[in-house]
């Protein structure tokens, strides 16, 4: 896969656990232009108002607000954007459709994540196209 649209992307990370931020932040700006850091739903909303994201990418159990309640509230402002929601085994099962466009088990793998990254473009290229 050619990766050159993908290190475009602008991203918005949110993540409370912070062990798996910096490691999973490490991975990511190997392949993105940027990734901004949220540490729980709130902040990671607060952060989407203030700056323009082609990827919003969120873990889904957090405090203060859960990662479906933050893509929900994102969706009402730019119901365009890509979303990916990561999230322990346990909870894979009750992902929210709507609010998500691809999910991934956590904790993110490298060979996963380099075949999620082909949808992710194709998604977020799509979206970019469409009215």
């Amino acid at each position: 896969m050619n990766f050159d649209k993908v290190k475009k992307y602008n991203v918005l990370y949110v993540e409370d656990e912070i062990s798996v931020q910096q490691t999973t932040l490490t991975f990511f700006n190997k392949f993105f232009k940027n990734v901004d850091v949220a540490n729980n739903g709130q902040e990671g909303f607060d952060k989407f108002k203030s700056a323009e994201y082609d990827l919003v990418i969120t873990d889904m159990k957090m405090p203060i607000m859960s990662g479906a309640q933050m893509l929900k509230k994102i969706k009402k402002i730019n119901p365009k954007i890509t979303t990916m929601m990561c999230t322990a085994a346990d909870s894979y099962k009750k992902l929210p459709e709507k609010e998500c466009d691809i999910s991934m088990k956590k904790p993110v793998y490298f060979d996963e994540f380099i075949k999620i990254l082909e949808q992710l473009e194709e998604i977020i290229e799509n979206k970019k196209h469409t009215n």
